[in-house]
């Protein structure tokens, strides 16, 4: 087994320097060059990023890249991933999981539009992590369209926000911002409103075709 830093997996180590995946113990030969491959789709940078700027064509393709490539190495975790991806992100042509999605798959899932039957997995369980605001943000979703008081939503998206700002998570706190302000809107508050999620707004200088600062601006066009 190779001497340095690997990621867990389930039964897998993944070793990125030397290009090498371990399984329950037992090397699995894989060429650099496709395991390099299948680390860029399957990272930030392939499907995931594509997604969340709003480049669904690009996003499904590299998605449907990931799966042909992991099938074609025997790699099921990949190949999982990319099933669970689909789902979400509405690629056809990839069979469904079969089996549900947890850890850093399920987190990631919910950030790109997951069930709340995923969300309510982690309701109530301590909020930490890369995406622990965008769970919480969530979560405060789930109370507004359960009919919950506004209150209690308020106060989980005050901590989103607040937590998305301690961890200078810009993304995570337009979302949080955006979804405060439509709360506070609603409420009758449209200055503290327009104020609190202007001032995200104003912080972005780049990325404003993405969804999320499109919907931001939509938001900011109903508080005059």
């Amino acid at each position: 087994m190779p001497a340095e830093p690997a990621l867990g997996f389930g039964p897998y180590l993944v070793y990125p320097a030397t290009c090498s995946i371990v399984e329950n113990g037992r090397p699995l030969r894989l060429g650099r060059r496709a395991f390099a491959l299948l680390l860029v789709l399957l990272e930030n940078a392939g499907c995931v990023i594509a997604h969340y700027n709003g480049e669904y064509e690009k996003a499904a393709s590299r998605l449907r890249q990931l799966f042909e490539a992991a099938s074609r190495h025997s790699i099921p975790l990949f190949a999982d991933w990319a099933q669970h991806y689909a789902g979400v992100m509405r690629c056809t042509g990839l069979p469904l999981p079969t089996t549900p999605a947890s850890g850093l798959v399920r987190d990631i899932v919910m950030t790109l539009g997951g069930s709340q039957e995923l969300a309510s997995q982690r309701a109530g369980s301590s909020a930490t992590g890369w995406c622990a605001p965008e769970w919480l943000r969530i979560e405060a979703c789930q109370l507004l369209e359960r009919g919950s008081e506004g209150g209690e939503a308020e106060s989980q998206l005050s901590r989103a926000l607040e937590l998305a700002r301690r961890s200078g998570a810009l993304a995570w706190e337009l979302r949080c911002a955006t979804t405060l302000a439509r709360l506070w809107r609603d409420q009758g508050l449209v200055a503290p409103a327009r104020e609190m999620l202007a001032s995200v707004y104003a912080r972005f200088e780049e990325g404003f075709a993405t969804p999320d600062l499109k919907a931001a601006r939509e938001c900011l066009a109903t508080l005059g």
